[in-house]
């Protein structure tokens, strides 16, 4: 018999189109704008800052049209899942290059934070510098330092999320029995919270992933901001009011941009870590972190 879809499926699935169409929408616009509007020439570095971030939002919201990818915490790891009424009619291949695309997508977002500040930061502190060293160092700094934590996973980090035979169909039942979800409504991704020959797990992914690039994410963010905001605190005797002024607001807009996400997703995330950590099965509560990481503002 036809299994019936979860209400809990059904609901995230409508929450992430409407996220993902007023991404595509909302990100265009603001790119459209940013290209048309004449900031001034003080101004062209951090409006070069603001295209790459709206850019990447866009890319992020087009691939999250591709597919409902929904995280998980069920069968005793992290499972992301994507379901799509379309997935039995693409390629696996292809349905992995999309999910592979995507996760890199927000892996690189999420590296990407302290960018910006840093970006600020050169250009108050070293300002005799091209604006293209200054781009250049604000976007490759957090990866090298990423990199240089990570060694060991850095590379093919987002492809070891690609199951085995054996691992997708173990979960394939477990989502089947509680989402009501067969092989064409949904695709199995994920690791197990603990490998069994030494493949990538979730443990591994708390210790060597998440958390590093939390730190270096933000502990980047966080040594630029309070420098900035020194800097800040002397530069009207030295620049122009409007200056300061443009300054400021950019230093203000990123700690919006940051902290707003961050006050959102801590609730689900430490949801998500703990029951990682304690070995328990989040059901359907996962969604709690699905609704929160659609609605956060960094989406």
């Amino acid at each position: 018999s036809q299994m019936v879809l979860s209400p809990w499926v059904v609901s995230a699935r409508i929450v992430k189109f409407l996220e993902g169409i007023g991404g595509i929408t909302l990100n265009s616009v603001l790119i459209y704008f940013l290209l048309r509007t004449n900031l001034g020439s003080a101004a062209r570095l951090y409006r070069i800052s603001c295209l790459i971030s709206r850019t990447s939002t866009l890319l992020f919201s087009w691939l999250s049209q591709t597919n409902s990818k929904m995280p998980l915490m069920v069968g005793g790891g992290f499972v992301p899942t994507l379901y799509g009424p379309l997935l039995h009619l693409i390629p696996e291949k292809l349905a992995d290059l999309f999910f592979v695309a995507f996760l890199s997508q927000a892996h690189m977002m999420w590296e990407m934070i302290p960018a910006p500040s840093i970006l600020q930061y050169l250009s108050l502190y070293k300002s005799e510098s091209r604006n293209s060293k200054k781009l250049f160092l604000a976007y490759i700094i957090p990866i090298l330092l990423f990199e240089t934590i990570n060694q060991k996973y850095f590379q093919d980090h987002c492809l070891k999320y690609i199951p085995t035979v054996e691992y997708r169909k173990e979960i394939q039942g477990v989502i089947a029995e509680l989402h009501g979800a067969g092989p064409k409504d949904c695709r199995i991704y994920g690791v197990p919270k603990f490998s069994k020959n030494g493949e990538y797990d979730l443990m591994t992914m708390i210790y060597f992933d998440v958390f590093p690039s939390y730190f270096s994410s933000y502990g980047l963010f966080v040594f630029t901001a309070i420098q900035i905001r020194e800097k800040l605190r002397s530069l009207g005797k030295i620049v122009s009011s409007k200056t300061e002024i443009m300054q400021r607001r950019f230093f203000l807009t990123q700690v919006a941009q940051i902290f707003l996400p961050l006050v959102l997703l801590s609730f689900p995330t430490g949801l998500v870590v703990t029951s990682a950590f304690l070995g328990v099965d989040l059901a359907n509560f996962s969604f709690l972190f699905v609704y929160a990481f659609w609605i956060s503002p960094s989406a």
